[in-house]
């Protein structure tokens, strides 16, 4: 399914697979992405999920690595396209949530690395 602005431009791309949303890109007027992201068909968890800035700097990545495991990997971006943090993933079915688990890494908005966090199911561990 797509949808437009007023103007014409292509606002939307959706995929439906069994009455859910399979596959999704949002633009934003320019018609820079905004945002793109598939879930898996079962419908259990999110394959990726990206977003981006006006000027096409990504804000966040997040990406399954382990299907079976349901382990991802997110990073967050600055609005400058610099790194802000990155780190492992762990999807909770009983919460319906992805949790921080391992170490994170931590940068400022120049890019420099900071700090490691670490991190158990969500629980951010004292160091």
């Amino acid at each position: 399914m797509e949808t437009f602005y007023s103007d014409g431009k292509l606002r939307s791309v959706t995929t439906y697979f069994g009455g859910n949303i399979l596959k999704a890109m949002d633009y934003y007027q320019s018609g820079q992405i905004e945002y793109e992201m598939e879930n898996d068909k079962s419908m259990d968890f999110i394959l990726y999920r990206k977003s981006y800035n006006e000027s096409g700097k990504p804000l966040e990545i997040f990406e399954c690595t382990n299907p079976k495991k349901k382990v991802f990997y997110q990073k967050e971006y600055y609005d400058n396209g610099n790194l802000k943090t990155e780190g492992e993933l762990k999807y909770n079915p009983y919460k319906s949530d992805y949790m921080k688990d391992g170490t994170w890494k931590v940068y400022d908005e120049s890019g420099k690395f900071l700090k490691n966090e670490k991190y158990a199911y969500g629980e951010r561990l004292n160091e």
